[in-house]
């Protein structure tokens, strides 16, 4: 090939299936960041190669803050939305616990520390190094305690933190092993009271089935309230449990049991494992979501 000057041009190409357009579609930024600690951490390396290490921490709520936001052209801090993506809920608004939190934060009493009152933050990365008492950390992912991060972002952009030395407690996990990043995210979240399709929105299918749907005008609530915080109309929404309940009735000619308990369709890998596989055409998903009455 020959460029307008006459020189020899080098190219290189590659072709793209499915698959790799697909990933390339799901393809998620890999964000970096510091993390100002206010105490040295405690370190625990796990595994014979010692690649998989986890700090159990604490940080200053302002520190934290600031780890959450960056900043507009006008100085307004902006949540850094991207930092919760792997987690399988997204912020659940004024819910009791939530509004709980936030009046926790704004009490000008502060008798307590925050970390006393509070499960705390799981903060998982691929990479990273702690110099001094500051974490900079690659590839980071909040897994576990989305609803407090959203509740100090609330609560602490609009009041003056430089005085307040409460404090927010943070488990810092460093691995780049999917299956372990996966269990974190699972275990983190069991032990709260959150639904069986929850648990799975992490799953692959999943997320090959919200990307189909979204091309094709729906919005799959894989992340629960994802896109109901987004403003997307709530009649192009559809949840999980709403679509296990129709592939059960259609796919499986069992609307009896789809209609009965529509909890207990993803619960165990068996009755999952028949709904929702590689096997069933992405376009079914689709074409079953269209069945929801408007």
């Amino acid at each position: 090939m020959s460029n307008s000057l006459g020189g020899k041009t080098t190219f290189k190409y590659d072709l793209l299936g499915t698959e790799e357009l697909k990933d390339l579609a799901q393809y998620q930024k890999s964000y970096s960041g510091e993390l100002k600690l206010n105490e040295n951490p405690i370190f625990v390396e796990y595994g014979e190669d010692g690649i998989q290490k986890g700090y159990i921490a604490t940080a200053y709520l302002k520190d934290f803050f600031k780890f959450l936001v960056e900043y507009d052209e006008d100085g307004n801090p902006i949540l850094k939305e991207y930092l919760f993506e792997s987690n399988i809920r997204d912020y659940q608004n004024r819910t009791t616990v939530n509004n709980d939190i936030e009046a926790t934060l704004i009490d000008p009493k502060k008798e307590n520390d925050f970390w006393w009152l509070n499960n705390g933050i799981t903060i998982l990365a691929d990479e990273g190094s702690l110099i001094g008492k500051t974490f900079s950390l690659d590839n980071i992912q909040i897994v576990n305690g989305l609803q407090t991060s959203h509740s100090i972002y609330h609560a602490l952009k609009n009041m003056n933190y430089d005085e307040d030395n409460r404090t927010v407690f943070c488990k810092v996990i460093i691995t780049k092993n999917d299956k372990s990043r996966d269990s974190i995210i699972k275990a983190t979240n069991f032990q709260n009271a959150v639904p069986a399709s929850s648990l799975r929105s992490t799953n692959i299918i999943q997320r090959d089935i919200e990307t189909f749907l979204f091309q094709n005008g729906l919005y799959y609530d894989r992340r629960k309230n994802f896109y109901k915080n987004k403003g997307k109309p709530i009649n192009k929404i559809i949840s999980i449990n709403y679509l296990a309940q129709a592939l059960t009735s259609v796919l499986l000619s069992n609307p009896s049991k789809a209609r009965t308990n529509p909890t207990v369709l993803t619960k165990t890998d068996d009755d999952y494992n028949k709904i929702f596989n590689n096997n069933t055409p992405i376009e079914v998903y689709y074409y079953i979501a269209l069945l929801r009455p408007e």
